[in-house]
């Protein structure tokens, strides 16, 4: 009875620590950036994310160490915002926003390259759910922790439109292409819940 009683302790102590080193964290909106950058045959173009939803569960964060459990991340297709009203419908358009109003990215793994005082450089792979169509991606992060403690993420994740079955949008009777790469430039930041 008391090998089961000391057993039973250890596991609880044990799950007890592993909890308590995982923290739940949640994106500050005003220190936060998403932009989508592309191309065109007549000059690049920027879209600008509002309104990101995003939570992050997060560990090791004593002596300025990260590492990242889990992250899921939402954005509504009607919070893209160029400025232009006439060039928002024609993105939506082409995301097929009416029947997919969501992107969503959900974190698979992290391979560190590199670590430093205050966080870490790799490379981060997901799912990447755009206009009905989900596919793997992977591209590079920086992870820091600030000295009050939030996490700040930041990196560039290089996509073509065609790869999720978007056809890059025209305008102006067909004078104005938009190139098929387009890049992913974020800068998000997080802090405990």
């Amino acid at each position: 009875m008391k090998r089961v009683a000391l057993i039973t302790f250890i596991l609880l102590a044990i799950l007890t620590c592993t909890v308590q080193a995982e923290e739940n964290y949640e994106l500050v909106q005003n220190q936060s950036t998403m932009k989508i950058l592309g191309t065109s045959s007549m000059h690049d173009w920027h879209m600008s994310a509002t309104m990101l939803d995003c939570k992050g569960r997060f560990t090791s964060l004593k002596e300025n160490s990260i590492q990242i459990l889990g992250s899921l991340f939402i954005l509504k297709v009607q919070n893209i915002k160029s400025g232009n009203s006439v060039m928002d419908g024609i993105a939506y358009d082409a995301l097929k926003a009416k029947t997919y109003p969501e992107i969503n990215f959900t974190l698979e793994s992290i391979k560190k390259s590199s670590d430093n005082s205050n966080g870490f450089k790799g490379i981060i792979t997901g799912y990447l759910s755009v206009a009905g169509v989900k596919k793997t991606i992977s591209f590079p992060i920086d992870a820091q922790i600030t000295s009050d403690g939030l996490v700040k993420l930041s990196g560039k994740a290089p996509l073509k439109m065609t790869d999720f079955g978007i056809k890059p949008p025209k305008a102006m009777l067909g004078m104005l292409k938009t190139g098929d790469d387009i890049k992913i430039d974020f800068d998000l930041t997080f802090k405990k819940q």
